[in-house]
């Protein structure tokens, strides 16, 4: 007795959740198990996929939304809700296109039509190779970037497009040079860290020269930019100028911000560094150059500048000293290594958000202190995990606790870089809750970083650095909602001129 064929399920509507549904034939094994097509779904394509075609017996050319597609056939929702499509209606003329691409042009044939669904069975293949690589493509990034570029060269300058570009080839032609330096015999006559220094420093003298002067044109020319221009400039520039100065350690760290913001305390660590970064010639140069900017010295003296304001307070008889946002401290090792043997207790209070950072100073100024022969009864340190968020709205009873018990009364209060990052209105209502903490005659020491033509075009537009850069003005206003009125308000540099700092004495 023969076997009966069953219906191919072809003309039912496909099972979306199942990918691979079996077609049932019992023909033998040569068809007893055909899978659906893999289908692209419009929702979840770049870019949606296209069909028109003409009706059997009409001549008016129709539409329709497409669902999916499969190289077999396809899946539309009609443009006319009451639209009928009887089973084994053809459709001429059909055309599946994809970003203006034709797919398929030929003839179809409706197999099942389900509330607003109509499949459709094609007489040939749907191409779908070029709809994949260009969702691969997409997936990529580079269709969105290929736009982007088309933004950038229609928006930004011919002129500030070629400064970045000069910056690269600067670059570029270092790298170029020591790379075949460190593959020559002859290298290892520099082999020593101090001869590989001179050696590169020898070179940086010849070079910076151009390399600070590009920086300066292009801290100008962005002046001028939009908001628009901005976003695109700094797409611009850090695709084509991040890979090359990401060599240097300094740089990468700001930039990847591993710690997720740019000046973690193992940032500003490297700042204090001399001998150069880096396991290539050319890592080591990128570490120097990013030394020789003038907020990289600023770094170093506005430390300085808190040393001096600490011993000077220690010497009139402060006995509490608050650094916010302390990092690695290294102003304070400068003060412990300093400071008198003889005389009262003073405590050191660090405030940070980065545990890690706490621990790192905790660890250092005690060191210091061991060193220097001083007894716990001479200095004391305290750290305290804190964020200015807790400090301007403490919410739990501990975080009251320690603002009004462990901070209040203080005699010093400094930051070297927080200021850096916080918006006018943030900034001024902590200047107020910290000079709430100052005791009788106590002080506030609070620092900012003015633009710098040489530097802070490189933090924005390529290593993503963002401060708030501030003027001997705008730093003062920060003072003027001081309650009861200060006896001594006044906006200092240090020896770069390019750290403000804020000095407030209480009445």
């Amino acid at each position: 007795m023969a076997l009966k064929k069953l219906s191919s399920i072809e003309s039912e509507p496909p099972n979306t959740g199942v990918r691979g549904a079996v077609h049932a034939d019992l023909d033998g094994a040569r068809h007893s198990h055909q899978y659906r097509p893999a289908r692209f779904h419009n929702d979840n394509l770049s870019a949606p996929i296209e069909c028109a075609f003409v009706l059997e017996d009409e001549f008016t050319r129709k539409g329709a939304k497409v669902i999916d597609v499969s190289t077999t056939g396809l899946a539309v929702e009609p443009t006319e809700p009451e639209a009928s499509y009887a089973r084994g209606t053809k459709l001429s003329e059909l055309t599946v296109s994809h970003r203006r691409e034709i797919l398929f042009r030929g003839v179809g044939e409706v197999v099942y039509q389900t509330g607003g669904r109509v499949g459709i069975r094609t007489n040939g293949l749907i191409d779908l190779r070029s709809v994949e690589v260009r969702e691969a493509l997409e997936g990529r990034g580079l269709l969105q970037r290929v736009a982007s570029l088309r933004d950038q060269f229609q928006r930004l300058q011919p002129e500030w497009r070629a400064v970045v570009g000069d910056l690269a080839g600067l670059l570029q032609t270092v790298r170029a040079a020591l790379n075949e330096v460190e593959a020559e015999v002859h290298w290892t006559e520099l082999g020593d860290p101090e001869s590989q220094t001179r050696f590169l420093c020898d070179i940086l003298d010849e070079w910076s020269e151009l390399h600070l002067a590009k920086l300066q044109q292009l801290h100008f020319l962005s002046k001028a930019f939009d908001e628009e221009q901005l976003e695109l400039g700094r797409a611009y520039a850090e695709a084509l100028l991040a890979p090359l100065y990401l060599h240097g350690a300094l740089y990468n760290r700001a930039a990847t911000k591993p710690r997720g913001y740019a000046g973690d305390y193992l940032t500003m660590l490297l700042f204090n560094k001399e001998e150069p970064e880096g396991d290539t010639l050319f890592e080591k140069f990128v570490d120097l150059v990013s030394k020789q900017h003038s907020l990289s010295t600023t770094a170093l003296t506005r430390q300085t500048a808190v040393t001096e304001q600490v011993l000077n307070r220690v010497e009139e008889g402060a006995t509490k000293v608050v650094s916010l946002a302390s990092g690695p401290a290294t102003e304070l090792g400068e003060v412990v290594d300093r400071m008198p043997k003889d005389g009262p207790t003073v405590e050191l209070i660090l405030i940070d958000q980065d545990e890690e950072a706490l621990a790192y100073s905790h660890d250092f100024l005690l060191k210091k202190a061991l060193e220097r022969g001083l007894e716990s009864s001479r200095i004391r340190v305290n750290c305290i995990h804190f964020s200015v968020k807790q400090i301007l709205k403490p919410k739990t009873e501990e975080e009251i606790r320690i603002l009004e018990g462990v901070l209040q009364g203080a005699d010093f209060v400094y930051s070297v870089g927080l200021l850096d990052y916080l918006p006018d209105p943030v900034a001024r209502r902590l200047i107020v809750a910290l000079y709430g903490l100052l005791g009788g005659s106590g002080r506030l020491f609070i620092g900012n970083l003015v633009e710098a033509e040489d530097s802070t075009w490189l933090m924005d537009f390529v290593l993503a650095w963002h401060l708030v850069w501030r003027t001997p003005q705008s730093m003062a206003a920060l003072a003027k909602d001081l309650d009861p009125i200060p006896s001594f308000v006044k906006v200092n540099m240090d020896a770069t001129e390019k750290c403000l700092f804020l000095e407030v004495h209480a009445p």
